[in-house]
């Protein structure tokens, strides 16, 4: 009977052990896919800021994001196993606005509250 115990706690303790490891491991792994990436971007006002971030947070895989409205960016942390910065890039675009070389999408462009349009 007490080998029998030494075998059982044995065997609980390499079981621990295992799920301590494979905890760890995927943890790493996790973090290890989260980027950063700073955007230059052709924002102007609260309302931009207001339609930049609807489009960010439609978008799979964002995980974080800062407008910063005096320097004109966009700061994103995302999951690189989801999304990407042509993603991101592509689709403050499609919102209407510039993002770093992707020029805006001239039909949400228009759409754009003229506080937000670029000035002539």
């Amino acid at each position: 009977m007490c080998k029998f115990i030494k075998i059982t706690l044995f065997l609980f303790i390499m079981l621990c052990f295992s799920t301590f490891m494979v905890n760890t491991l995927d943890a790493q792994t996790a973090t290890k896919k989260l980027e950063e990436i700073t955007i230059n971007s052709s924002l102007r006002c609260g309302m931009c800021e207001a339609t930049i971030s609807k489009s960010l947070k439609s978008l799979q895989g964002v995980k974080a994001y800062k407008i910063n409205l005096l320097k004109n960016t966009i700061w994103v942390k995302y999951k690189s196993d989801k999304t990407n910065p042509d993603e991101l890039r592509n689709a403050i675009s499609k919102s209407g606005y510039d993002a770093d070389n992707v020029k805006a999408d001239p039909g949400a462009y228009m759409k754009l509250p003229s506080c937000c349009k670029k000035p002539s």
